[in-house]
């Protein structure tokens, strides 16, 4: 996997998604892509087989693709800007 810093280095991004009622993982998916900006919505579909009514993030998957899949899935999407 590439990083910003060190290289090339061996290793996973896992990607998890949560049920944020029951505190409880129901869902992992794992790459060896350094950007989340293209795990988010193939996680999520991929773990629960839908996109759920709500979903939060942070702001390593801010991209202009994952809000314009929230949009037309009519998902509420909270994604911080990346600073």
């Amino acid at each position: 996997m590439e990083t910003k810093t060190q290289g090339v280095i061996q290793g996973y991004n896992p990607q998890i998604a949560v049920d944020s009622d029951h505190g409880i993982i129901i869902g992992l998916q794992m790459s060896n892509s350094s950007s989340d900006q293209q795990q988010f919505q193939g996680s999520v579909e991929a773990n629960t087989g839908r996109m759920p009514k709500k979903a939060s993030a942070d702001a390593g998957n801010f991209s202009a693709d994952n809000i314009k899949a929230a949009d037309k899935a009519k998902v509420t999407f909270a994604l911080p800007e990346k600073s």
